[in-house]
């Protein structure tokens, strides 16, 4: 079975794996004690953001969402 908090390295890594240079991965998801550790994944940028949770779900249930971008 899948879970957010326990597979999320694993999907991160292997899209870092594949990524582009100037790529970037969006990563959401909505349980509500979720937290992104970056020692568990290789070394990238990650920030926190806001702008891809509709307006109509602002405020609704836990909602984090995050920019992931390879290190330059």
């Amino acid at each position: 079975t899948f879970s957010v908090e326990r597979d999320y390295p694993h999907l991160i890594n292997g899209a870092l794996d594949v990524l582009s240079p100037t790529g970037f991965i969006v990563f959401s998801n909505n349980c509500k004690t979720f937290h992104f550790d970056q020692k568990r994944v290789q070394p990238c940028k990650v920030r926190q953001t806001s702008e891809f949770i509709p307006p109509d779900f602002d405020g609704v249930f836990s909602h984090h969402c995050f920019i992931v971008e390879k290190r330059a």
